[in-house]
């Protein structure tokens, strides 16, 4: 006996008492699992929270017919799947009324080919007649890419996409492994994209990851420069040599540890991260674009360019990074951003976002003037003579950082025309004297608390060197309790040292936390 989904249940009812609706066959969905494999497609999917596969009744919205519980109305369970309900096909069924849902059963399954089997025991064994997990078979990844080239790798007993030893279709796709389901999903960091030990880089924006054919390499120390292809072996000398190879689109550039000119004008989308492999990275050296002559900036982002930084530090008399134009973007993580004697990013009307990154020196370290977005977490504002963030007319969103003000600084943050909405959260804004932490009406003030509810500020609270991160035993305890973690939250702080996992939980208020 067939039965049809609840869109067909309900067209019917909806005739029998006349109501005017509009009433279609919907297509078989193959993502159904009474189209697929039933309880053994539901077992992959949600496990043991949902091991049982329905084909009628509400319970098909919105997890494709898998339950949590054996359906009450048993003429709609849908053990086996393929359009078949219990009273039609009870096969795969232990003892015909039990299923091995749960995945506890070891007993072998017989099969003719793949269809008749379960995802954790994928492979039709022609010796045997029996359904085994592929870590069974001789060459279990070759195994998994002949039965379906979408789920090429073996992870314990099952065909999956990817997994944390093996790339998969990921590679293929510019995507990145979830190990933990062993699916591709977008790039968040560039780390995510490092492939056999190589330096990988992330188009964050649309979570690609650059292909690792196409990067460029600069080392400005390296004697072959002068003539160099941009390969690893032979590097160019200069991040302009680079930009000046192709007109390509978007563009990849690994850079070892060096003094870099700066005054670069980005126009498209480039991705620069150092070369993570190399001994003066490993040694702690960053590479540094400057502003040359010192009037000149480090990097100036037109209407159509996009910037990706990671582990640069970027230094300037003037504005270190300007963006100009509605389109200009630019992402700055693990960087070290400072001017002499204005602002470290200054932008109207692009998007700024901002990662465990450290602004130091200089009248501002973020200045936005029209009408702009930002988006700044983890990272620390540290000693400006005027602003830690001189914000006008922007959207606003400050997660998890610190802002201490020079002595004579004239505000920790200061908006005009902020726009609703923005907000900081669980951060530490710090001034001398009688400078006040907020000029900033409008913006929403979370678990960052006013001066007069923590202890007098003491500057001896925190290094003296970047990140200007705490001093175990210096400050007071109130600062680790007044945050709270929130899902979705960074995992971890500036420097890598993880936070609460748990929705709730107290936390540090600032870039950094003491383990």
């Amino acid at each position: 006996m067939k039965r049809s989904y609840l869109l067909s249940i309900t067209c019917t009812v909806a005739f029998a008492a006349g109501w005017a609706v509009a009433c279609v066959d919907p297509q078989p969905n193959p993502k159904h699992c009474f189209e697929a494999l039933g309880d053994a497609t539901c077992v992959e999917r949600y496990g043991p929270d949902r091991p049982y596969c329905t084909g009628c009744g509400e319970e098909v919205q919105g997890t494709f017919g898998c339950v949590a519980e054996l359906p009450e109305d048993t003429s709609c369970y849908s053990p086996c799947g393929g359009r078949t309900f219990a009273e039609d096909d009870d096969s795969c069924l232990v003892s015909g009324d039990e299923t091995d849902a749960d995945g506890d059963d070891d007993g072998p399954i017989a099969c003719e080919g793949p269809d008749d089997c379960p995802t954790d025991q994928p492979i039709c064994e022609e010796a045997t007649g029996e359904c085994v997990g592929c870590d069974e078979t001789a060459s279990p990844d070759e195994t998994c890419a002949a039965l379906d080239e979408m789920t090429p790798v073996c992870a314990d007993s099952r065909c999956v996409a990817c997994s944390a030893d093996n790339p998969g279709i990921c590679a293929d796709e510019s995507r990145v492994c979830d190990a933990s389901q062993n699916t591709c999903v977008p790039c968040t960091e560039h780390t995510q994209c490092d492939l056999d030990g190589e330096v990988g880089v992330c188009q964050l924006e649309i979570g690609s990851c650059f292909p690792m054919a196409e990067r460029v390499f600069v080392d400005g120390s390296a004697s072959q420069c002068p003539t160099g292809d941009g390969s690893a072996e032979s590097p160019y000398c200069e991040i302009e040599d680079a930009l000046a190879s192709t007109e390509a689109l978007e563009l990849a550039i690994v850079l070892v540890p060096d003094v870099y000119v700066g005054n670069l004008e980005i126009d498209r989308t480039v991705a620069i991260v150092a070369d993570r492999n190399s001994e003066l990275y490993e040694q702690g050296q960053r590479p540094s674009v400057v502003g040359s002559p010192a009037t000149e900036r480090a990097f100036s982002i037109s209407n159509d360019g996009e910037l990706f930084v990671k582990d640069l530090i970027m230094l300037s008399d003037t504005d270190a990074v300007v963006l100009s134009g509605l389109q200009a973007n630019l992402w700055v993580d693990d960087s070290i951003v400072s001017s002499t004697l204005e602002s470290g990013i200054r932008f109207g009307a692009g998007d700024v976002r901002v990662r465990r990154s450290v602004f130091a020196g200089g009248n501002q370290g973020i200045e936005s003037n029209s009408g702009g977005r930002l988006w700044v977490t983890n990272s620390v504002f540290f000693e400006h003579a005027d602003y830690g963030l001189d914000l006008v007319n922007v959207d606003a969103d400050i997660l998890y950082s610190t802002v201490v003000l020079a002595p004579d600084g004239i505000a920790g943050i200061r908006c005009s025309l902020i726009k609703l909405g923005s907000s900081i959260r669980n951060s530490l804004v710090l001034t001398a004297d009688d400078a006040p932490q907020f000029n900033c009406p409008g913006i929403e003030r979370v678990a960052t608390p006013v001066e007069a509810a923590l202890p007098n500020f003491d500057p001896s609270w925190f290094a003296t060197e970047p990140p200007f991160g705490l001093v175990d035993g210096q400050f007071p305890n109130e600062l680790s309790l007044e945050g709270v973690w929130r899902d979705g939250d960074p995992p971890t702080d500036i420097d890598g040292d993880p936070r609460p996992t748990e929705d709730g939980s107290p936390d540090f208020i600032g870039a950094d936390r003491v383990p």
